[in-house]
């Protein structure tokens, strides 16, 4: 099974492609990745950086984390920067605890009791030193007792050993504290070296054949335009690449007629369009008109309320409409009543934008249309 999501880390937002957020995500999506862990805050400093990225970036349909270097001198104004990133918009929270964290188990405890207070079931991560057994004093029990993952920093030309050592090793040393692995790989040059790309390939199956779920590069900055080659030739799964065929089934059917990327987010009106064209509302020949599109929607009784033309689709919308559409009872509670019938197969909070990808495959199952 490839690797599901591959992230790139983001230090300086000015300094990767000189902060010109298009450029960003052309080169993110060229490369085929899934999202960015972007810098939120220094210390108890919040960096302005995240805020002005993060809703762009989503909009665009990448997944967006936040990190934090953590210093575990200013425990409470450290997590206060830490709950304001995920509060901005953060998909997940990593922690980027070094050196300064050696020795200092209590602050490790009491900065996860104050995320976990206020973020009970965020997605929250720590970036360590690669080995355990190098930095005995480092708390990697306390970190694991409320963090979700491990992302170590397999750094291995700047530590010196072959990929496969590094990444080896550095599971079986965190193998105790019984946390998914996500390791993070060298996308810089350090100490006379610069990674090849037989390097990015052998980190991506290495961390496969580990089980990870993900894997991440350190840093858009320092990458150059061949590591951002060797990363877009990494065999991952694009995490929606899935929904391919789902579009092209619409599309055979005529609902959509223009080619579309999967993690596409989607306006109202294209939204109702496939809606009222999948279910046969109105005129099968009429031309695309957004303010029509959503009205054909709202007298076949698909929507309730007025939206306009330039509003997201969210799973608040696409929830109740499906099951209005297959004239299903829910008793309100329509995501069970999908969830229930493998139609949708993830719980999605309300806000959620949908991407045409999650939406054609939800519509193809909906409706039973041979993919």
């Amino acid at each position: 099974m490839p690797i599901p999501a591959t992230f790139m880390w983001i230090w300086e937002l000015g300094s990767s492609s000189n902060g010109d957020l298009p450029s960003i995500i052309l080169q993110l999506k060229s490369a085929g990745v899934s999202g960015v862990i972007i810098k939120a805050h220094d210390g108890a400093t919040i960096w302005q950086q995240f805020g002005q990225a993060a809703l762009p970036l989503k909009q665009a349909g990448l997944s967006v984390g936040a990190w934090g270097y953590c210093y575990g001198g200013d425990v409470n104004g450290e997590a206060a920067a830490a709950i304001n990133a995920m509060n901005n918009g953060a998909d997940f929270y990593v922690i980027d605890a070094e050196v300064e964290y050696e020795g200092k188990r209590q602050q490790a405890q009491e900065f996860g009791t104050l995320l976990r207070s206020s973020l009970p079931n965020a997605l929250i991560y720590y970036a360590p030193f690669a080995f355990p057994s190098l930095h005995p004093n480092f708390p990697y029990q306390e970190f694991s007792k409320f963090c979700n993952a491990v992302c170590p920093q397999c750094y291995w030309g700047d530590i010196g050993v072959s990929v496969t050592e590094c990444l080896q090793r550095s599971y079986n040393e965190l193998a105790q504290y019984g946390l998914p692995f996500a390791p993070v790989g060298q996308a810089f040059s350090d100490n006379n070296y610069t990674p090849t790309d037989q390097d990015f390939g052998q980190f991506a199956n290495s961390a496969e054949q580990l089980g990870a779920q993900s894997i991440s590069f350190w840093s858009y900055q320092a990458a150059t335009e061949q590591m951002w080659a060797s990363i877009a030739a990494i065999s991952h799964a694009d995490p929606q690449n899935w929904a391919m065929p789902y579009l092209g089934a619409l599309r055979s059917i005529g609902v959509i007629q223009s080619d579309h990327f999967p993690t596409e987010l989607m306006r109202f009106p294209l939204a109702c369009a496939i809606f009222n064209r999948t279910y046969g509302f109105g005129p099968a020949d009429r031309p695309y008109v957004e303010e029509q599109e959503i009205q054909i929607a709202k007298d076949a009784g698909l929507i309730h309320d007025d939206h306009s033309v330039d509003e997201i689709f969210t799973w608040n919308a696409v929830i109740p409409m499906l099951a209005r559409a297959a004239r299903a009872d829910g008793g309100g509670d329509y995501q069970q009543w999908l969830l229930a019938r493998s139609i949708i197969t993830v719980d999605h909070a309300a806000s959620d934008a949908v991407t045409i990808g999650e939406l054609a495959v939800t519509i193809v199952r909906t409706r039973n249309i041979s993919v």
